[in-house]
């Protein structure tokens, strides 16, 4: 009996779920996308109920459920199907896969320490200036994306690999950011070899026949009930 496609389940915006989109769309995995919008918030949380009675304990957003295979959390979402249809995008020493967790765990620390702005400021004016203050204590890891991204062909080298897909999705939100609120989040310098990445990512030819499809999601990235989405 042939597979069914994926479903795959999350809010209707980019958020945690793009880059699992584009990794799919990369591997050519066959899914169907299962969107909840936030204003009907107790659709989702119907569902969540009936899949943790159903066993899925851990059930939360983004997901997938596999032909009976279900995974949560993005990080092992991305582990998964890249680890199932498209082996060459993981690493297949130690040393490499390391880095990989190492590039997840400062993303994570990235995207946790860059939030709050998001959620928590109602004016552009205040939104600006909590998130330069965000991105400031950032200085540090945000080098550390320059050094690696301005040395390599991609995150861990001349290969492409499944953490390439998390990290051009999260450059990508901050380099809009900057060009269409023209404010210098980061340096020309720095900004340059972020916007070069992401024009490398998204001209790879199975990323850019997505991106141009009806089935690419191009906002929002955050919830619009936020002052920048």
């Amino acid at each position: 009996m042939e597979n069914q496609p994926i479903e795959f389940y999350y809010w209707r915006l980019r958020g945690l779920g793009s880059q699992i989109l584009n990794l799919m769309e990369y591997a050519g995995v066959k899914y169907n996308c299962n969107y909840f919008d936030i204003p009907e918030a107790s659709k989702y949380m119907e569902f969540k109920a009936n899949e943790i009675k159903n066993g899925f304990t851990l059930m939360n957003l983004p997901s997938i459920n596999d032909n009976g295979n279900k995974v949560a959390e993005s990080g092992a979402v991305m582990f998964y199907i890249a680890n199932t249809y498209c082996k060459e995008l993981v690493p297949s020493c130690m040393s490499e896969m390391t880095k990989v967790l190492t590039l997840q765990g400062v993303m994570k620390d990235f995207i946790d320490s860059t939030i709050k702005p998001v959620f928590q400021d109602k004016e552009l004016e205040s939104f600006k200036t909590n998130m330069k203050q965000a991105l400031g204590k950032m200085q540090y890891k945000i080098q550390y994306f320059k050094e690696i991204l301005s040395s390599n062909e991609w995150a861990l080298g001349k290969d492409l690999s499944f953490v390439d897909f998390s990290l051009a999705e999260l450059f990508e939100k901050f380099v809009t950011l900057q060009e269409e609120l023209k404010e210098e989040f980061f340096d020309k310098e720095t900004l340059e070899v972020f916007q070069n990445y992401v024009k490398k990512f998204t001209s790879l030819p199975k990323i850019k026949e997505y991106r141009e499809s009806e089935r690419y999601l191009k906002r929002p990235f955050h919830p619009e009930s936020t002052v920048w989405y």
